[in-house]
């Protein structure tokens, strides 16, 4: 397992307050609703298509009231929010209840794409598994760190082909809710893509990327 490490990752808090980052945490201090910001990374245009990301989430504290925070999500816009455009990823939030959603939205379809978990707590430490194949993005989630007892699987269809950049994001909608915790312990799995060779030309790579060899 490799982590990213944050500390490269760049800040964009609006509210100059609401993220502190360290090497494998990103913690959040009652992030409002309403205010957009994110620590993102950049892939590059169309750096990521198929993946699978493994990361742990925890809430400390979050308002009773409608909201939908992006705690890790990737997107087209370095404002990782449920706001923006085109965006694909894990929200904590309340919507009669406690949840955890797995979200895409993109403004070209009839956005958003959920399925939801009903997490019961307000405050916990949730641990996830997050894969893209194709047009498809599944989700379990996990309460112990060994992954071995499995609460729920979310699975939905993804409208865009590729993003940009990764990270922790925000509501960007709801005006009035907080949420306090932590995104930690992201991993993305060798950050994986796929070649696609269709006979003559040039050899291609989809995906997110580390530096490789071909022999």
């Amino acid at each position: 397992m490799t982590l990213e490490d944050f500390t490269t990752y760049t800040e964009n808090d609006v509210a100059g307050d609401r993220f502190s980052v360290a090497s494998d945490t990103i913690t959040y201090t009652a992030l409002e609703g309403s205010e957009v910001g994110s620590v993102y990374r950049d892939m590059e245009i169309d750096g990521i298509t198929n993946f699978t990301y493994q990361f742990k989430i925890t809430c400390t504290a979050q308002s009773a009231s409608t909201s939908f925070f992006f705690i890790f999500g990737i997107a087209n816009d370095y404002d990782i929010s449920r706001a923006e455009s085109t965006s694909l990823g894990v929200v904590l939030g309340y919507s009669g209840g406690y949840i955890i959603m797995l979200w895409d939205r993109n403004s070209g379809s009839s956005p958003p794409y959920t399925d939801t978990y009903s997490r019961g707590s307000e405050t916990g430490t949730w641990y996830f598994t997050l894969t893209r194949t194709g047009t498809t993005a599944t989700l379990v989630i996990y309460s112990d760190e060994s992954r071995e007892t499995e609460l729920d699987t979310l699975e939905i269809t993804c409208t865009s082909d590729s993003f940009r950049y990764l990270g922790a994001g925000s509501d960007g909608y709801s005006s009035g809710p907080t949420f306090s915790g932590t995104l930690e312990d992201l991993d993305l799995g060798g950050e994986k893509g796929y070649l696609n060779f269709s006979g003559t030309g040039n050899l291609k790579f989809y995906g997110t990327y580390r530096p490789m060899k071909i022999y």
